[in-house]
C-alpha cells in the first residue's frame, strides 16, 4: 500500500500522532558573527507541530527527505543557531501539542517529507508532505 501524500497546511494523521506542516523556509546561513553557521548546501527549515492524541507518552520520530529520484536525506542531528529546534529526544505527553522546526541540509530542490508513526523504522505507517521549491517570502536574516 502507498503512502498518502498530503499538502503544506494539510494534517497527516498517523497512529496517535498528528502532524500539521505549516512553513518551510531556505536560509543561506544560521545565527550570526561570531556564532554564524554554514550549510554545506542549503538548509531547509521545516516549521510543524505535533499532536499526541494517544494514552501514553511517544516519541516523535526523526523526519527525512525525498527527492524525485529516491535519494533520502536525513534530519539534523545538531540544531545550533535555530531558536525554535524540536532537538532530537523529542518526547510528547498524551494530549500534548508540540510546536518547533526541523533542519535539514540540503540541496535546493522540491522534496517529499516523509513522517512515521514511531517505532520500527522500517515497519512503521508513513505519509509525505510535499515540499515545493519556493522562495517567496524567505529570509536570511532570521
Amino acid at each position: 500500500m502507498a503512502a498518502a501524500e498530503y499538502n503544506l497546511g494539510d494534517k497527516v494523521p498517523l497512529g496517535p500522532l498528528v502532524y500539521n506542516v505549516v512553513e518551510v523556509e531556505w536560509k543561506s546561513q544560521l545565527g550570526e558573527f561570531p556564532s554564524l553557521r554554514m550549510p554545506d548546501r542549503s538548509f531547509l527549515v521545516i516549521r510543524l507541530e505535533v499532536t499526541n492524541g494517544g494514552g501514553e507518552t511517544l516519541m516523535i520520530p526523526q523526519a527525512k527527505l525525498e527527492n524525485s529520484n529516491g535519494e533520502t536525506f536525513p534530519e539534523l542531528t545538531d540544531g545550533a543557531g535555530l531558536p525554535n529546534w524540536l532537538d532530537m529526544l523529542r518526547n510528547l505527553k498524551p494530549a500534548g501539542t508540540e510546536r518547533g522546526e526541523m533542519l535539514f541540509d540540503v540541496p535546493a530542490n522540491s522534496y517529499r517529507l516523509r513522517l512515521t508513526e514511531g517505532g520500527d523504522p522500517e515497519r512503521a505507517r508513513a505519509a509525505y508532505v510535499k515540499i515545493p521549491l519556493s522562495f517567496d517570502g524567505a529570509s536570511d536574516q532570521k
